[in-house]
């Protein structure tokens, strides 16, 4: 089955480290995302990584581990379960810009476990990813760090 892609990306007023401090706490996910859930279920090592995380959105709950974290520009995760996929692996990028500000980017790659489901996964992730990275730059954008 074919590898899919999905990228999301958007332009933040707000600087860099206020984008990380909300991605890095996974928590504050359902306050600014569309997941009704978002909750740590292990902790990160000494380096930032294996951290897994629960987020809930309607009936879909996914279990990530945290692969990279390189603060405030790098988070990879890998999905451990919840969506019919294989091999899916995603990234946020938090590029500095030199007003300030900042472009994120979201982006994913995968297949899907059966014919047929890679497209179909792939076009709800599409309009899932762009939700999310204006929602987490309006966020970053009205947080107390800029």
């Amino acid at each position: 089955m074919a590898t899919r892609t999905v990228t999301a990306s958007t332009r933040t007023a707000a600087a860099p480290d206020a984008v990380w401090a909300l991605l890095d706490d996974v928590g504050s996910w359902s306050t600014w995302g569309a997941w009704e859930v978002s909750e740590l279920v292990a902790p990160p090592g000494p380096d930032g990584l294996g951290a897994v995380r629960r987020l809930q959105s309607g009936r879909t709950t996914a279990v990530e581990r945290v692969v990279a974290s390189e603060p405030p520009r790098l988070l990879r995760y890998e999905l451990l379960s919840g969506l019919p996929v294989r091999d899916y692996r995603a990234s946020v990028e938090v590029v500095a810009e030199q007003d300030g500000g900042a472009t994120i980017t979201w982006s994913a790659s995968f297949r899907g476990s059966l014919p047929f489901v890679g497209g179909a996964v792939r076009r709800r992730l599409d309009a899932f990813f762009a939700d999310a990275v204006e929602r987490l730059a309006r966020a970053a954008e009205s947080s107390s760090i800029r």
